[in-house]
């Protein structure tokens, strides 16, 4: 059954009102017209989902155990020299820990690995072969 043209069941006074009017082709009644007009509108409720916040930074230290900071950890090497020399110095110590595990003490004279970065691949290979045994 159609409405249109029944002025019957229209919510009058209310924006809806109007828009009932409208659609059915009837004229709008005063109070619909005012509701239209600007009567004050009501916002929507604000949301109830909470707003999205970035998640913080993971603990480079987290996860580590019994309290073990990140310097003792398996795989830490010192990124940087007192020049801050960062990739060049970490990519050399890598390379002379490799050569201690594979025990060819002669490819880090090759490289020209210096001696503190060679102490410092020596005391990695150690923590990685304790590490070994352990598990």
């Amino acid at each position: 059954m159609s409405v249109i043209g029944q002025e019957e069941g229209i919510k009058h006074g209310t924006r809806a009102g109007y828009k009932q009017h409208l659609y059915r082709k009837v004229d709008a009644c005063e109070a619909c017209l005012e509701a239209e007009r600007g009567g004050p509108r009501k916002q929507a409720p604000a949301s109830s989902k909470p707003a999205l916040t970035k998640p913080a930074r993971p603990n480079p230290d987290a996860g580590l155990p019994g309290g073990v900071t990140r310097e003792a950890a398996l795989t830490y090497i010192p990124y940087a020299d007192a020049q801050g020399h960062a990739i060049a110095r970490r990519e050399r110590i890598k390379a002379a820990a490799a050569a201690i595990l594979l025990g060819a003490p002669d490819v880090i004279e090759a490289l020209g690995v210096p001696d503190d970065e060679v102490a410092l691949a020596r005391q990695f290979a150690d923590r990685l072969t304790q590490q070994s045994e352990a598990a």
